[in-house]
């Protein structure tokens, strides 16, 4: 008599083929992304943080441009090569724009304690200069998201990064 079918090992091995198989494929897919106000301001400090090493180590000046619910990262460049005083800012990277819930709150310190408010987005010159010495235009960055959920960013005058999170400010 001949026998029919599967085995029971064979049955118990497709099964756990088709089942890593899933796995792989759930996997790949990508996660849905935190779209918290904590998360949006780790993302703006690696921005920063990136700003900052490559304004050193290539000798260029580089600004944010900051809009309540958006930023982008400008590089100073000249416009023409033989004119040196003709530099124009250009776009560095894309527009950051935040979910709908999240809001930027930019306050700048400037010379005597004068505090400047003020965002918008059409503006000539970026909000924060980043020079090539490593010095950065002092300001706070709020992300509002609701009473509870704020995350917020400081920055001194000589680059030192304080957030809303202690494990970020041992860097």
């Amino acid at each position: 008599m001949r026998q029919r079918g599967f085995t029971l090992l064979e049955m118990m091995l497709v099964v756990l083929l088709a089942g890593v198989a899933a796995t792989l494929v759930m996997m790949a897919f990508p996660q849905q992304k935190p779209r918290d106000a904590q998360w949006q301001m780790a993302r703006f400090r690696a921005q920063l943080e990136h700003a900052v090493a490559d304004s050193q180590q290539n000798d260029r000046v580089l600004g944010f441009y900051l809009a309540p619910r958006s930023w982008q990262l400008a590089v100073l460049e000249p416009t023409d090569a033989s004119a040196p005083q003709a530099y124009r800012w250009q776009s560095y990277s894309p527009l950051i724009t935040l979910p709908a819930d999240i809001r930027l709150a930019f306050t700048a310190q400037w010379k005597d304690g004068e505090v400047d408010p003020g965002v918008t987005a059409t503006q000539a010159s970026p909000t924060l200069l980043i020079l090539p010495g490593g010095e950065i235009t002092p300001f706070r960055l709020e992300f509002q998201q609701s009473e509870r959920d704020n995350a917020w960013l400081e920055v001194d005058a000589n680059g030192a990064i304080l957030s809303a999170s202690p494990e970020d400010n041992a860097r």
